[in-house]
């Protein structure tokens, strides 16, 4: 149940942005939206396993 809602999630988000990368002929609307994705990816990434990965760490 949990996979369903993640991958509609990912199709409603795509949906909603997906016109405004084409909002002008240029390609900076979608270079835009794909760095703002990206930083979003890498802060969540970073809160969901802050305190989990050290590097250098062996048991």
């Amino acid at each position: 149940m949990t996979r369903d809602r993640f991958g509609s999630t990912s199709f409603l988000i795509g949906a909603l942005v997906s016109p405004l990368a084409g909002l002008t002929d240029s390609a900076a609307p979608m270079a835009l939206i794909q760095a703002l994705a990206a930083a979003g990816a890498l802060t969540g990434f970073t809160l969901l396993t802050r305190g989990r990965l050290t590097a250098g760490t062996q048991k």
